[in-house]
C-alpha cells in the first residue's frame, strides 16, 4: 500500500509541475518581434492569425470546457464533502475518508488526461 501512495505523490507532482509549466513567449522590443514574426512566417509560408481554427480549435474549445468544467465540480464537491466532514457525526466523517481517495483519483485523471491531449494538439499543430 505505501508503495502505491508513492506513486500516487510522485504521478499528482508530475501532473502539477507539467501544469504550471509555462508557455514560451518572447519579450522583446516591437522590432524584434517583428523580425521573428516575419522570420517564421517565412518558415511556415503562412501569417499566424492568432487562433487556431478548424477542427483543432473545436478540439482545443472542447478540452477547455472539460478542464474547466472539472474545475466547478470539483470544487463544489470538496465544498460538500467538507461541510459532511465538519457538521457530520463519526459514520458520515468515515465515508467522507473513503471518497476522498477515489474523488482525487478521479481528479488527476481528468486533468492528466485533458493536459497530455493539450500537448499533444499544440505539438502537432506547430509542426
Amino acid at each position: 500500500m505505501k508503495i502505491l501512495q508513492k506513486v500516487l505523490l510522485i504521478l499528482i507532482i508530475g501532473v502539477c509541475v507539467f501544469m504550471v509549466m509555462p508557455q514560451n513567449e518572447v519579450r522583446a522590443g516591437d522590432e524584434v518581434k517583428t523580425k521573428i514574426n516575419s522570420i517564421v512566417d517565412d518558415v511556415k509560408g503562412t501569417a499566424p492569425t492568432g487562433e487556431t481554427k478548424g477542427i483543432m480549435g473545436v478540439i482545443n474549445r472542447i478540452i477547455g470546457f472539460i478542464q474547466w468544467a472539472s474545475i466547478i465540480a470539483l470544487v463544489l464537491v470538496l465544498i460538500a464533502k467538507g461541510w459532511q466532514y465538519i457538521t457530520g457525526p463519526a459514520e458520515i466523517k468515515d465515508e467522507v475518508k473513503k471518497t476522498a481517495i477515489p474523488i482525487l483519483v478521479g481528479l488527476i485523471l481528468v486533468f492528466g488526461a485533458t493536459t497530455i491531449a493539450k500537448f499533444v494538439l499544440n505539438t502537432t499543430s506547430n509542426l
